[in-house]
């Protein structure tokens, strides 16, 4: 190997070291950036209690009819918008979930909202009492006009609304074109 290839390899090596740097710089600026959008839906919490069960069955066949008492706080300083509330409710893990929403269009910072969403449907009583699982999702808007989704209490996930494309055949497609410029 002469010093003219040496030469090639060492810039190669110096390049592709300068562009993954490059690479893990924007990385991470991304992720610093995403964390700090995140920050205020981090501060919706949801608690979820199951109320009004049958204390003392008659019989095996006896049924029960919950109803979900979800309390939603925002911890932030900032109000949250267009909140709505979701609650899912199964019996088993193969049933499909019985679902009931509530909605509210503002929620100041440091406040509370309380849904109590009745679950439509018996559920059955088993021997070691009602087997249902109970799960509240939340979507909201931020003060910053973000939308967000948050699944119990796991981390929030942003939104994004997609535009609608428009598939305009041939001549009226470059019509509509012409007449927006």
């Amino acid at each position: 190997m002469d010093t003219a290839e040496l030469q090639a390899a060492g810039n190669f090596v110096a390049l592709a070291l300068t562009g993954g740097g490059l690479l893990w710089s924007i990385y991470s600026r991304n992720q610093e950036r995403r964390e700090n959008e995140a920050g205020q839906a981090r501060t919706i919490t949801a608690v979820v209690e199951l109320r009004r069960w049958i204390e003392v069955p008659a019989g095996p066949d006896d049924v029960a009819r919950p109803s979900v008492r979800i309390v939603v706080t925002n911890h932030g300083a900032a109000p949250i918008l267009d909140l709505t509330v979701t609650a899912q409710a199964s019996v088993t893990r193969n049933e499909r979930p019985r679902l009931r929403h509530a909605h509210a269009d503002v929620l100041p910072g440091s406040k509370d909202f309380v849904a109590i969403l009745d679950i439509p449907d018996p559920i059955p009583y088993f021997e070691e009492g009602p087997l249902v699982e109970v799960d509240a999702t939340l979507t909201f808007t931020d003060a910053a006009g973000r939308r967000w989704a948050r699944r119990g209490l796991g981390p929030p996930r942003r939104l994004i609304d997609h535009p609608r494309r428009w598939n305009l055949p041939g001549r009226r497609a470059r019509a509509f074109a012409a007449q927006r410029r």
